[in-house]
């Protein structure tokens, strides 16, 4: 004795269970009959490029829950929907999956019959992480700002570093590692001339995009000069020559004669030399003047003949 109950989803079957008698070598044709009493869903998963994927869980979710795994190119039947229900068919939460375009799609097969050509986009959970952002700021600083990109483990040199032409920003993507990482916002303004601060803003590499916004607000100083000597004397000097372009007719006399004066001490100096050199010749000249009438006085005296210079009187003849 045999017993046989027909199992089929989405039929119901009469009767529900058969009792058999078989003998040796014997055949037995059985009835039975069945009654559809669900329906299905046929779809397919697809990537952004439009290609199936493969083995990615797809539930209907309603009066009660239903799945399957897509199979080869991506096609999936859900089979099992009640015709009493209204049904959304998703993607199933998993971890490699991010979300599905669209999230979801309602079916009704109240009409007795199955839903076909449903078909839901899988984008994954990308193994990187995109940073950008943008900087709110008048247009003439924009030249003078960078942004740097560190990981926060490491901050003696950057990662990343972007001089901006714009308000916006792009990074190259970074390892999705939910790691720390740091964006610093700096400017080549001189803080001489500019009071301002530099911004830094740390987020985790948990997610694949995070936009970050800084504000950049630069206030001008006002400009001190510094104490130098030749300042010091810069004052004295514009009121000197104020005052002499005021009094220029009493003042132009009085520079001539001090020009004059200059000059006048020029000369002197090198005729005062020339003073005393004549003093020392003549003395000197006048030693031998002295020596020279002393020796001519003894020539006088002893002269050849041994007589006296005297008058010489005339013989009468």
């Amino acid at each position: 004795m045999y017993y046989l109950r027909p199992i089929l989803k989405e039929y119901a079957f009469e009767p529900e269970l058969i009792e058999v008698a078989v003998g040796q070598g014997e055949a037995r044709n059985v009835e039975i009959i069945g009654k559809r009493t669900a329906f299905s869903v046929y779809g397919r998963l697809v990537s952004l490029s439009g290609e199936g994927i493969v083995g990615v869980t797809v539930e209907a979710v309603g009066c009660h829950q239903e799945e399957v795994k897509s199979g080869q190119d991506g096609q999936f039947r859900i089979r099992g929907l009640l015709p009493t229900c209204k049904y959304r068919v998703r993607v199933k939460d998993q971890p490699e999956v991010e979300r599905s375009l669209p999230d979801s799609v309602e079916v009704d097969v109240s009409q007795g019959k199955d839903v076909d050509k449903v078909q839901l986009t899988v984008v994954f959970r990308s193994k990187q992480m995109e940073v950008a952002g943008h900087v709110l700021t008048a247009p003439e600083y924009l030249q003078s700002l960078k942004m740097q990109l560190f990981r926060t483990s490491y901050l003696d040199a950057p990662l990343q570093s972007l001089t901006l032409t714009s308000g916006i920003f792009f990074f190259s993507p970074v390892s999705l590692d939910n790691q720390t990482y740091l964006v610093r916002l700096e400017s080549s303004l001189s803080r001489q001339l500019f009071k301002y601060s530099t911004q830094e803003v740390t987020f985790s590499a948990d997610k694949p995009y995070k936009h970050l916004t800084f504000n950049f607000t630069p206030q001008r100083k006002a400009v001190d000069h510094e104490t130098t000597p030749g300042s010091l004397l810069t004052l004295p000097l514009i009121l000197l020559l104020t005052v002499a372009a005021y009094n220029h007719k009493k003042v132009i006399p009085l520079v001539f004669d001090g020009i004059d004066m200059l000059s006048s001490l020029l000369k002197r100096d090198p005729s005062s030399a020339a003073a005393s050199s004549s003093s020392s010749s003549s003395s000197g000249g006048g030693a031998t003047s002295g020596v020279a009438a002393s020796s001519g006085s003894a020539g006088e005296e002893d002269s050849p003949t041994g007589s006296k210079k005297g008058k010489v009187k005339p013989k009468k003849a």
